[in-house]
């Protein structure tokens, strides 16, 4: 039994040896994890300037956002009140017989005016009026006459 200890101890001393002779000595790991730390220290640190970035885009796009709805209800108001004027209008739209009345009552007068009156040819007119050669008609006796007859004197 000896030979199959001594077999069994020498196998491992064979492996340990490889092991040994293939890993790299103690200070070559600790900086290698030190370039690893490193490097994962600068990812991280991109990484939060990232999320920075696209916190300050996120919270100006949160304040256009917030501008666009003012706008949206701004419109949305002007829309109703709109709609409102539009059915006050549609529903006066119903009523224009007696717009149409009033303006061919209009056209009549104003077609009417454009036309001198017709007088008949007995009635004598203020310009053909047989006192009015150019001198004052006299005035009948009064009070106001006296007074008249002082002015034009």
């Amino acid at each position: 039994m000896s030979t199959v200890t001594t077999a069994v101890n020498a196998a491992p001393t064979a492996t340990t040896k490889t092991a040994k002779s293939t890993t790299p000595p103690l200070s070559a790991r600790v900086a290698e994890q030190k370039k690893q730390i490193e490097a994962q220290q600068a990812t991280i640190e991109m990484q939060r300037a990232l999320i920075d970035t696209l916190g300050a885009v996120a919270d100006s796009q949160a304040v256009q956002l917030a501008g666009q709805q003012a706008r949206l209800a701004t419109l949305e108001a002007q829309l109703i009140e709109m709609k409102q004027r539009l059915d006050t209008i549609e529903s006066q739209a119903s009523f224009p017989a007696w717009e149409d009345s009033l303006e061919a009552r209009i056209r009549l007068v104003e077609s009417a005016t454009q036309k001198s009156p017709e007088l008949p040819p007995d009635i004598v007119s203020a310009a053909t009026s047989p006192g009015r050669s150019g001198s004052r008609a006299p005035m009948p006796p009064s009070s106001s006459a006296a007074v008249s007859e002082r002015r034009w004197s």
